[in-house]
């Protein structure tokens, strides 16, 4: 009888924690669990589970090494009633173990180390994409990242392969990467005294897509083979980026959206054939209401919560 008491107790504990928390929703193929932590919930997803995360900053002390789909709630939302940014505090880690891994809706304060075949990144904000090498396929979609370049910063001569880019802003160089596609992006590089978007780079296709140079070296440096198709080039995207809005007389607002009025409205992460949602979300839509509760004389938690789809 103690022994049933408190477990009830736990229990109760348990549930109401999670009223006063945003707990994180592990979606099974057989049974559906709640997690507090990120860690905790990778650890009780089972392969190929969906991880739903509430807005917030959440820890990943581990490495992922399971193929999981992990969904947050966007990285910049511009509705004032809508769920928070889902943020990681620092670098994540994709294990050999995690092959087919997908990873949305999330801002990453740190860097995406990606060393599984199969990996997608998409609607995400975050540091360098770091690739192991000569991985199956990596695919970036509607994402802000500071570069994409083979696992060891760029040091080994073994280059990343297979990386598609799709509708993206790349605000830092391809660096040792071969064999890839981009297509509907923008790529920068990292310095404001000169640089390209490719560097050590072979094999790749550019598509509809901008792409920043210097005066010395144009768009690729020490590359072979870097095509471009239906694509234009800037000598100077560090000093006036792409996505500008422009104010007399020098003031330059960065924020991603091309001008009304520009010639190529399909590229960047706002464009595509994605029906994309302004501000970063995802698929999640907004909790407006959250009124769980828990019932103690029946021993349940009634869970009433109201959510409102994208209207932006």
């Amino acid at each position: 009888m103690k022994k049933q008491l408190f477990t009830f107790f736990i229990s109760l504990w348990t549930a109401a924690v999670f009223a006063q928390q945003n707990p994180i929703a592990v979606k099974g193929a057989t049974t559906d669990l709640l997690a507090s932590t990120l860690d905790e919930a990778i650890e009780l997803a089972h392969p190929n589970d969906k991880i739903y995360l509430p807005g917030g900053t959440f820890t990943l002390n581990d490495s992922i090494q399971k193929p999981i789909h992990i969904i947050g709630t966007g990285y910049d939302h511009t509705i004032p009633r809508a769920t928070p940014i889902t943020v990681f505090s620092s670098s994540i880690n994709i294990g050999s173990q995690a092959m087919g891994t997908i990873i949305e809706g999330v801002r990453i304060n740190g860097d995406i180390n990606v060393m599984a075949d199969y990996v997608t990144l998409r609607n995400i904000y975050g540091g360098a994409v770091r690739i192991k090498p000569e991985m199956e396929q990596t695919t970036i979609i509607r994402a802000v990242a500071y570069g994409i370049s083979n696992s060891n910063y760029g040091a080994s001569t073994l280059n990343a392969t297979n990386v598609n880019v799709y509708n993206s802003i790349i605000m830092g160089s391809f660096t040792r990467v071969s064999n890839s596609y981009v297509r509907n992006s923008i790529t920068s590089y990292p310095n404001n005294v000169g640089g390209c978007s490719f560097i050590y780079c072979s094999n790749i296709i550019v598509e509809n897509s901008i792409c920043a140079g210097d005066n010395w070296y144009g768009i690729a440096y020490s590359s072979d083979n870097i095509s471009l198709v239906n694509s234009l080039t800037s000598w100077d995207f560090v000093n006036f980026p792409p996505t500008s809005n422009q104010s007399p007389p020098n003031f330059f607002n960065s924020d991603f959206h091309l001008s009304p009025t520009a010639p190529i409205q399909d590229i960047g992460v706002y464009y595509g054939d994605y029906p994309w949602k302004d501000g970063g979300q995802p698929i999640n839509p907004h909790i407006e209401q959250n009124n769980s509760f828990l019932d103690v004389q029946n021993e349940q938690f009634k869970l009433k919560v109201k959510v409102v789809p994208q209207t932006n």
